[in-house]
């Protein structure tokens, strides 16, 4: 079985992170039939309006609340959702590449965007909304959706995908697309088609992504400078590394969202 090795990093999850924002959060692996194509399932709570930042991490999020459900394609950029209302929200985060094992849709069609699950068209999880806030607790919610995705389970990733995402992670990003296409035996041109369908970016934006991750990672958790992690990523300056975080667009949130999140890409 294909293991993907790649975990993504979150700052609004670090425990700074749920102190700062004030929330409580649960999460945990689906069951081992379903560990290849989903991250975890993750339950947020909050006792008051607050934003909720979100980094690009190459994944893509179907999320509820008790009011609504939706889809997050693949971000190139920080979204900042607004958790308006106190309670719980619920998610299903899917691993990169993974969201076509369960849904037949072109993941191209929503990068950047967050749309309604009318989109999906998929008759197991037809008022998954309305069902998940039915259970008491965030177990039966997991319980529930365990369930349905095994049932939707469409088989294993293509070889030639798996391939080339395994590949990615073990560089952190570094590999080139011509080097990659020629170890996984296609074209540049098929391997961002598959790309495109799969992820909703190219090639060479879902390795940026993967090293962006990589870098913000080992800097929140290591000691060294921010550029001490980027050159040994393949960064060739501070010019450099400046200017790729800044596809990010962290001056584009919100006062509190920004004073938060600018800790974790200002040099130190």
């Amino acid at each position: 079985m294909y293991t993907q090795k790649y975990v993504p990093f979150q700052p609004t999850l670090t425990l700074e992170g749920q102190s700062y924002f004030g929330l409580s959060i649960e999460l945990t692996p689906p069951v081992a039939a379903l560990a290849d194509a989903i991250h975890a399932y993750i339950q947020v709570k909050v006792d008051t309006p607050t934003p909720y930042p979100m980094i690009p991490d190459a994944t893509n999020v179907l999320f509820f609340s008790s009011k609504t459900s939706m889809v997050g394609g693949t971000r190139l950029s920080i979204l900042e959702a607004q958790l308006l209302e106190p309670g719980e929200y619920f998610g299903v985060w899917f691993k990169p590449g993974m969201f076509r094992q369960f849904f037949n849709v072109d993941l191209a069609d929503i990068t950047q965007a967050v749309v309604d699950d009318d989109y999906l068209s998929n008759r197991h999880f037809s008022y998954l909304g309305e069902r998940l806030y039915d259970k008491k607790g965030f177990q039966e919610k997991v319980a529930l959706c365990d369930s349905l995705f095994l049932k939707s389970l469409l088989g294993q990733p293509l070889p030639l995908l798996s391939g080339a995402l395994q590949l990615i992670y073990e560089s952190f990003g570094s590999i080139s697309v011509e080097k990659l296409a020629d170890k996984v035996g296609i074209s540049c041109r098929q391997l961002n088609r598959q790309f495109s369908l799969h992820t909703g970016v190219s090639t060479k934006a879902f390795s940026q992504l993967i090293k962006a991750q990589a870098l913000l990672r080992n800097y929140y958790l290591g000691s060294e400078s921010i550029l001490a992690y980027g050159l040994d990523l393949g960064f060739y300056d501070q010019s450099h590394l400046s200017k790729s975080l800044k596809k990010h667009h962290v001056s584009s949130l919100s006062s509190q969202a920004q004073s938060f999140m600018s800790d974790f890409y200002k040099p130190r």
